[in-house]
């Protein structure tokens, strides 16, 4: 969900977020909707036209709903925008 968009000069800025209200664990698969905590992600994209982009992402932590599970908490992703640890959206 694109909460803003902020132009000024040479800069857009795309603020983000996800509208699911879970995610799937990476690792064992089950969904949860225990959120565990919040911050932000700033990711650079290709210019658009001649202009910086730059999308500010509001991404959540879960806590996984399995208890057997080794991955405690886990980010929420954005498919098609947000990878782990990526500093660009896929493509």
């Amino acid at each position: 969900m694109v909460d803003s968009v902020e132009h000024g000069g040479d800069l857009v800025t795309f603020r983000v977020r996800a509208k699911a209200g879970d995610a799937a664990c990476p690792e064992c698969r089950r969904r949860s909707s225990r959120v565990h905590a919040r911050y932000q992600r700033q990711l650079a994209d290709l210019p658009l036209g001649g202009r910086q982009v730059q999308i500010i992402v509001r991404v959540r932590r879960f806590k996984c709903a399995n208890p057997r599970c080794a991955q405690s908490t886990f980010s929420g992703q954005i498919p098609g925008l947000t990878t782990p640890f990526a500093r660009a959206p896929g493509r």
